[in-house]
């Protein structure tokens, strides 16, 4: 199917909060790496950081729109144009990363910290 499909796996009572927000970083980034299929995917990534601008201790949900370089151009098109519907719906107006790699999404942290995602 050429569609996009949105799903979430999270139900109430099945998330799990992670005490070491580094590892949940590498966690997700295996996670990532070891789909199967090759679809884009919108996944909502919570971190605890510090902030080194204001040297404060910062939490942060984050919208990370995963598309792998290998998606074909219709895929990549619709998944994009498909953004505001899904941040409408779940009336989401935080930070959003465009990620097609894992070394852009284990840049997070670095860019959080930075103050560059508001």
């Amino acid at each position: 199917s050429s569609g996009i499909n949105a799903e979430c796996s999270l139900r109430p009572g099945n998330a799990e909060k992670l005490e070491d927000s580094d590892n949940a970083l590498k966690e997700l980034c295996e996670k990532l790496s070891s789909l199967s299929d090759s679809r884009p995917r919108w996944v909502f990534f919570d971190y605890e950081y510090t902030n080194l601008a204001t040297s404060s201790n910062s939490d942060k949900v984050a919208l990370i729109k995963w598309c792998p370089e290998h998606i074909n151009i219709k895929q990549r098109m619709l998944f994009s144009s498909s953004d505001n519907n899904v941040k409408q719906a779940l009336n989401y107006g935080g930070p959003t990363v465009m990620c097609d790699d894992i070394d852009e999404v284990k840049n997070i942290k670095a860019r959080l910290e930075k103050g560059e995602l508001k």
